[in-house]
């Protein structure tokens, strides 16, 4: 099964902050170029039931962190989220 575009999003989202957390990095600042995701997050709307658990999940590792930033930025500007997702999946081939 393909995910969709929010999927997607939220996904590579909890894959790269999953990976911050590895890596040990206590303050984080998460961006995304999808206006739906990031207000899930901050809480200024109901994330689409498609993606309620992964945000949910997400909000429970966002927790642990000691700083925490959430912003929504131009697609161009977000090529490092995907990045960071495919980094983490080939360090755990």
């Amino acid at each position: 099964m393909s995910l969709g575009p929010f999927e997607t999003e939220a996904k590579a989202m909890e894959e790269g902050i999953q990976f911050a957390w590895d890596m040990g990095i206590c303050d984080v600042v998460v961006e995304s170029d999808s206006q739906i995701v990031i207000s899930a997050l901050i809480g200024s709307s109901e994330p689409p039931i498609v993606i309620a658990n992964i945000i949910e999940g997400i909000h429970q590792k966002l927790y642990e962190f000691k700083r925490i930033e959430l912003s929504q930025v131009k697609r161009q500007g977000n090529c490092l989220a995907f990045w960071l997702s495919m980094l983490r999946t080939l360090i755990h081939m």
